[in-house]
């Protein structure tokens, strides 16, 4: 809110500086324009969270006011009945894109009509007693409420669709399908992902589920930490990327998801020695014994991979051409190339003690690397993140070892005293930096 009326205060003063010829006429136009996409008002998040619940307990007390009397009910009339709330939702959908109403509206209008065309498929299907499964109903009510997150541009119910994905995992549904509802969410985050829209915020959160979702679907059996260090990698340098031009901490999902999927990576790759190794069943794929449907899913998780490879080489390639040089741009690349190696060569009997050094040197230099940057810059967030890999690589190793209760809790105390005192040493050094700015202007 201080933000907006320090931009209008400037927007006010901008005739007075022309007047006094401060300004020209052309500067004022772009200072304008450049600072009047500002005041465009955004997604008022909990207004949309509460209009989203509203339409939800209507739509579950319409359903139980009906079921209470169904039995007492004719075919036709239960008929009748079963395409009421569609109906209902078409209603208010027409009402609002003519009378062209606010977002709440939209919002209401697409989940309602969802919900409407979900409860006609789920009655109909028990009028006529059409077998069928969960998997059959899930990818039907996800198809058809695809065109309505475009249409109303609906964040909740993109939300539910998102979610509701994950219903398709473990069942035979066509592969053609699946695409088409991964590809239909992924060209709605891609649309709302850029700098101009209102909801770029929220799809970047969005974003982290589908993500999600993609890994288990595609990853398969023994490829998973493959695909997961490249999630990892991509989401990381984007969000450095989002650092950059000044996003916040909550405005920026993808730094801290990234960072805490890497850490528990190199926490599981410092503790296992097979991470890397495939399972058994694709050794019997690549040595002759050929089950059809795990060859396809070698197939699926290359093509899947190759997507994440190729967003990574993008980024580290923008990088390398921008002459950016931080920590983590120049960590991740020797990371990846590592991991690289490790799944390369997974089928020599040494690679996996090689692997499970590699992670335990890599993680104690990325945090201590990250805690020279941190002190270096005075930035407690950055030095924080150094302290969360080396507490992690220390409690691994610690705990490890064979020592005594006393002894472990000991270090413990010591290793949680040292988190706190840096923290208020940095802070204090950062506060005497400040002040000392200050009193040289």
């Amino acid at each position: 809110m201080s933000e907006k009326k320090h931009v209008r205060w400037l927007l006010d003063e901008l005739p007075r500086l022309r007047e006094q010829n401060l300004i020209t006429a052309e500067t004022e136009n772009v200072l304008r324009e450049h600072y009047a996409v500002r005041l465009t008002p955004g997604v008022n998040y909990f207004m949309l969270a509460l209009g989203i619940l509203g339409v939800a307990l209507i739509g579950g007390g319409i359903i139980l006011i009906f079921n209470y009397n169904w039995d007492m009910l004719g075919q036709a009339q239960q008929i009748g009945v079963s395409f009421l709330p569609l109906l209902l939702g078409l209603a208010v959908s027409l009402f609002t894109l003519i009378r062209g109403k606010s977002q709440l509206w939209r919002e209401a209008s697409a989940i309602l009509t969802a919900a409407g065309g979900a409860v006609a498929v789920a009655l109909l299907s028990q009028i006529y007693q059409l077998n069928g499964s969960l998997s059959d109903y899930m990818m039907l009510v996800l198809i058809t409420s695809l065109p309505l997150i475009f249409i109303f541009d609906s964040i909740g119910l993109a939300t539910l669709y998102s979610f509701g994905m994950f219903s398709l995992l473990e069942f035979g549904s066509p592969e053609w399908l699946r695409l088409l509802i991964l590809a239909g969410i992924a060209v709605w985050l891609i649309m709302h992902l850029r700098k101009q829209s209102a909801c770029r915020v929220y799809a970047r959160y969005l974003s982290l589920p589908v993500v999600f979702y993609l890994s288990i679907q595609y990853a398969g059996h023994g490829c998973a930490p493959l695909m997961l260090f490249t999630i990892a990698a991509l989401f990381l340098l984007l969000g450095c990327e989002l650092q950059d031009e000044g996003e916040t901490f909550w405005r920026n999902p993808w730094f801290p998801a990234s960072f805490l999927l890497l850490t528990v990576m190199l926490a599981i790759g410092a503790e296992a020695n097979n991470l890397l190794r495939t399972g058994p069943e694709y050794h019997r794929v690549l040595g002759g014994g050929r089950p059809p449907d795990l060859i396809e899913r070698l197939v699926r998780f290359w093509c899947v991979e190759s997507l994440f490879l190729i967003g990574l080489a993008w980024m580290l390639v923008r990088n390398f051409m921008k002459k950016k040089r931080d920590v983590f741009r120049v960590m991740i690349p020797l990371l990846m190339l590592f991991v690289a190696f490790g799944y390369v060569f997974r089928s020599v009997p040494e690679t996996g003690f090689v692997c499970r050094v590699g992670m335990n040197c890599f993680m104690g230099a990325f945090g201590i690397s990250l805690i020279c940057a941190g002190i270096r810059k005075g930035s407690l967030l950055v030095f924080n993140q150094g302290m969360l890999l080396c507490t992690v690589l220390f409690t691994l190793r610690f705990l490890s070892a064979d020592l005594g209760l006393v002894v472990r809790g000991i270090g413990m105390i010591a290793a949680g005293l040292i988190i706190i005192g840096s923290n208020v040493y940095l802070t204090r050094k950062n506060r005497s930096g400040k002040e000392a700015g200050h009193e040289t202007k």
